[in-house]
């Protein structure tokens, strides 16, 4: 009995429903990644910003400390005297007093 469809090639219609199988799990597995992310987004986002806070505070104090370590390092420190009276700027040692009647 011979079959008069049957002609020993892959027929359009197969490549079709598998593409489109492929298609569906690509499609449906991005939706659930999207989804799983979407709902941790919605529940952990004020953890991630306290700590995304913490971690700024954190370098904004590491480089502060960092500028005033180097400032002190510097054996001088700068006088500046009121404009309205001519603005006279010097650096003195910092043992000395800066005091301004």
């Amino acid at each position: 009995m011979k079959h008069k469809g049957e002609r020993g090639s892959v027929s359009g219609l197969l490549i079709a429903n598998l593409t489109l199988i492929l298609l569906s799990l690509v499609l449906g597995s991005v939706m659930i990644w999207a989804l799983v992310s979407y709902n941790d987004q919605r529940q952990n986002v004020d953890a991630k910003i306290q700590k995304a806070i913490a971690e700024a505070k954190k370098q904004q104090y590491d480089s502060d400390a960092k500028t005033f370590a180097e400032r002190e390092k510097q054996p001088y420190k700068q006088f500046v005297g009121p404009s309205e009276l001519g603005r006279v700027t010097f650096d003195y040692p910092k043992t000395w007093s800066a005091y301004v009647g």
